[in-house]
């Protein structure tokens, strides 16, 4: 009986995971801290911290983001990936319009989508033992 054994995974495909779990947890915590920033420091520029934020994150989520997708281990890290990148994405520009707890809530849950979906293709890539 033959064994079919998966392309080996080179160890810069699993930075692309490494580094959006990083930034997505970022993402996350950026979220969770930033209201607490914003009422302890409002003369100190944290307001122009928390604008420019955004744009620098979406620059960085997405490459990242696709990289990680376009290798994906497994098709439901795949989806993880592409799903919380479009939940992210909500979030961020949505915030306007549906307000700014909804905003941060959609983020939080991207971000939770995106991390899971790099863990998934870290635990998927990792050579079976035999």
């Amino acid at each position: 009986m033959s064994t079919v054994s998966a392309p080996p995974i080179r160890p810069a495909s699993r930075s692309w995971d490494r580094l959006g779990v990083l930034l997505s947890g970022l993402c996350a915590a950026h979220c969770l801290l930033m209201p607490l920033l914003l009422v302890l420091m409002p003369l100190h520029g944290a307001h122009a911290l928390h604008d420019a934020w955004h744009p620098v994150t979406a620059v960085l989520l997405v490459p990242v983001t696709f990289r990680a997708a376009r290798r994906g281990a497994s098709t439901s890290s795949t989806g993880l990936l592409w799903g919380g990148l479009v939940i992210v994405g909500l979030g961020l520009f949505a915030h306007d319009l549906v307000g700014e707890i909804a905003g941060v809530g959609l983020t939080l849950i991207g971000s939770l989508f995106l991390i899971a979906g790099h863990r998934c293709n870290l635990r998927c890539s990792c050579p079976a033992s035999t």
